[in-house]
């Protein structure tokens, strides 16, 4: 019965940190901790978007205009591109960074299924790298990209907090 208070206790507190370093988008609560689920910026999915579409008329143009005798080559090049195109979508979309606190692990999923787990006992530190990505560093020397972002002041701030929410989290 306690136990169960104090996991009510801590959820709550989950809760009330992330309100107020306002990560709503950021950060979703799950049982025994948190995950990270937006990565990237809107601008960086938007424009990776605007790049595939563009890739893909530009390929379909090109077939068009090959003879229908020669396009088995193409065919195969085309269903490979959207194929790609396709994964890089969904890996863009549905990467997610679960800070397991209960289990004290960090998992990386990909479409709801652990890629890379390690132990938050060997966390070193958080880190930029390019000025606008946030990795978590391990002991080992693994790191894990937690967030990028552009470079507006807005952006540099939600980096922040969600990495002052991060540090907040860990040291409970």
């Amino acid at each position: 019965m306690a136990h169960q208070e104090q996991e009510k206790e801590k959820e709550h507190l989950l809760y009330q940190s992330i309100r107020q370093y306002q990560l709503q988008n950021w950060v979703k609560p799950i049982p025994g901790g948190f995950c990270i689920v937006r990565l990237f910026s809107e601008w960086k999915i938007a424009l990776s978007l605007i790049t595939l579409v563009a890739a893909l008329i530009k390929i379909c143009h090109f077939y068009s205009q090959v003879e229908s005798g020669d396009s088995g080559w193409l065919t195969v090049f085309f269903l490979l591109l959207l194929a790609f195109a396709a994964f890089g979508f969904i890996f863009l979309l549905d990467r997610k960074v679960v800070f397991d606190l209960e289990n004290e692990e960090i998992h990386v999923t990909l479409l709801g299924r652990p890629v890379f787990s390690q132990q938050l006992q060997d966390f070193t530190a958080l880190s930029y790298l390019h000025g606008s990505t946030l990795y978590i560093e391990f002991s080992d020397e693994n790191r894990i990209r937690i967030a990028s972002l552009g470079q507006s002041e807005e952006e540099k701030k939600e980096l922040e907090n969600l990495q002052r929410f991060i540090l907040e989290a860990l040291e409970r």
